[in-house]
């Protein structure tokens, strides 16, 4: 049995075995500590990864397959610097550079955080403390992974289309480049398959935007992505993915300036990573979870 976990704004932790999603252990306040409201968890799974679970007579066991939340969940759950602290990318050791009122991690080549370094606590500027998780059978740096529904969807291709539509005159769409692009959208209606829920809609109500609908947005215009989520390519054209991305994140800072280079534009890089590991992107995304409480 595989098993995923996320955290949301209810201060919850989702279990999912397969295709059944449950609520494992919820707080409807912010626990002051990770230990206080992981531990009870931690000492539960350790109880069925050791010896197993058993029902109608069948010994199950169970290995856990991925550990999916947004940026400030996942700091508190690995108990290291939030994600606009220096060393706040989780996945490589670059050191930040603070720009106009922003955390801005430029580097696209900074060797990669491993599992050893982690529990080692190699990075003293990266580690707060003990995190729970290292009494776990895991690759820690593996298995807790980038989600794209908040490090893409909503971080970086909502932010790009509010640029679009209200930012300032340097990257902001001239009026009649944002019509063209509303009445695509609005041709699209007719050709959206049905397991997309959400059918698309001028990007000027981009404030009202959900997940879901951003998702619908990225897979219809961005390559790279289109790649990593589709099983039959997500790993045999993974290093061209990972080219676009990169080309992406460098295009970015000339149009948009260096000083947005924040942590989800940076995490792009390493998405690919993620799929080599873990296959298409949403065997690993946190948009099940979010269906499961109703958000998105």
């Amino acid at each position: 049995y595989f098993i995923s976990l996320v955290f949301s704004e209810l201060h919850c932790i989702l279990l999912h075995l397969y295709d059944c999603t449950s609520a494992a252990r919820y707080r409807f306040q912010k626990p002051q500590s990770i230990e206080e409201f992981l531990n009870p968890f931690i000492i539960d799974l350790l109880e069925i990864i050791d010896n197993g679970l058993t029902m109608n007579d069948t010994l199950f066991t169970l290995e856990i397959s991925n550990i999916s939340c947004d940026a400030p969940a996942k700091a508190f759950l690995l108990n290291v610097k939030s994600h606009n602290a220096y060393f706040g990318c989780t996945s490589c050791t670059e050191e930040g550079t603070y720009l106009e009122h922003r955390m801005t991690f430029p580097g696209l080549d900074t060797p990669l955080r491993t599992n050893e370094t982690f529990r080692n606590k190699t990075d003293e500027e990266y580690h707060k403390g003990d995190s729970p998780l290292i009494r776990l059978p895991i690759n820690i740096v593996e298995i807790v992974v980038l989600d794209y529904m908040h490090n893409v969807c909503l971080g970086v291709v909502k932010r790009l289309i509010e640029m679009w539509v209200k930012g300032n005159k340097q990257v902001r769409l001239e009026k009649v480049k944002k019509e063209k692009i509303n009445f695509e959208l609005n041709n699209l209606k007719q050709h959206v398959p049905a397991e997309l829920c959400r059918l698309p809609r001028s990007i000027d109500d981009i404030e009202y935007y959900k997940a879901t609908e951003l998702r619908t947005f990225l897979l219809y215009s961005v390559y790279a992505i289109k790649i990593l989520t589709c099983a039959d390519t997500c790993c045999t054209y993974n290093d061209l993915a990972s080219q676009f991305l990169k080309e992406f994140v460098r295009d970015y800072s000339v149009l948009y300036g260096s000083h947005l280079i924040t942590y989800n534009v940076h995490s792009l890089i390493h998405l690919p990573m993620f799929v080599l590991k873990h296959g298409p992107l949403d065997n690993f995304s946190c948009f099940q979870y979010e269906n499961y409480l109703v958000l998105t």
